[in-house]
């Protein structure tokens, strides 16, 4: 599946000129960006589709721990990107938004590429009265009853469980994931009612909708 370079969503780091169609993310769509992205125009893995194609044959290029071969692979918002040389460690990166409101890449160190922060969107219980609470990035995982929705959660990305609950509530860390402020950074200064927060970016304050924003810490 492609898409029109030119309506491409505008939190891709691409140029509106050039090929006439771009890989399209193989889930995740309305929020990923493929990885063939990531690897060519960022890091600079190869110039081509075909060359990004060859470098992940060779098996050196993990996403969120796992060996991704796939270069229409759908990447969302906090992933770890890290590459290997044989078994050996590089580097790791995190996906995240820049100040332009594009996805951008940050370096991170190895012991940070073991871990992501993400949002939870979904909640419900299953037989044997099990809360499985569904995440922004897509998983869904079994955790314990009090985690509430639009909370966020540390995941430890070997284990595959929960580190830590971040609430959303005043004083909390933030960043903006959707919207015309997509990418901003802030802190919570008030919880509304009607589902609103009122966020200070610096000297600034907006009135957001719980649902555009996530807590960070």
């Amino acid at each position: 599946m492609y898409l029109k370079r030119a309506k491409s969503p505008r939190t891709w780091p691409i140029k509106r000129k050039g090929t006439k169609y771009v890989a399209v993310p193989s889930h995740n769509i309305s929020r990923g960006l493929p990885l063939l992205i990531i690897l060519r125009d960022y890091l600079k893995l190869g110039s081509t589709r075909r060359e990004i194609k060859k470098a992940l044959a060779l098996g050196a290029v993990y996403v969120n721990g796992k060996q991704i071969k796939e270069d229409k692979y759908g990447l969302t918002l906090n992933d770890v990107i890290t590459l290997r040389s044989g078994n050996n460690y590089e580097e790791s990166y995190r996906l995240t938004y820049s100040d332009n409101r594009k996805f951008s890449l940050d370096k991170i160190s190895r012991e940070e590429s073991n871990e992501k922060t993400s949002k939870v969107v979904g909640k419900k219980i299953l037989k044997g009265r099990k809360i499985q609470i569904s995440l922004l990035d897509g998983r869904t995982m079994i955790s314990k009853p009090d985690i509430k929705i639009g909370s966020s959660v540390l995941i430890d990305l070997k284990s595959k469980k929960v580190k830590k609950v971040i609430p959303l509530q005043k004083n909390s860390e933030i960043i903006v994931i959707s919207g015309k402020h997509i990418g901003k950074k802030g802190k919570v200064e008030e919880v509304l009612d009607e589902g609103v927060v009122r966020v200070a970016f610096g000297s600034k304050k907006i009135g957001l909708k719980l649902e555009s924003i996530m807590a960070l810490k």
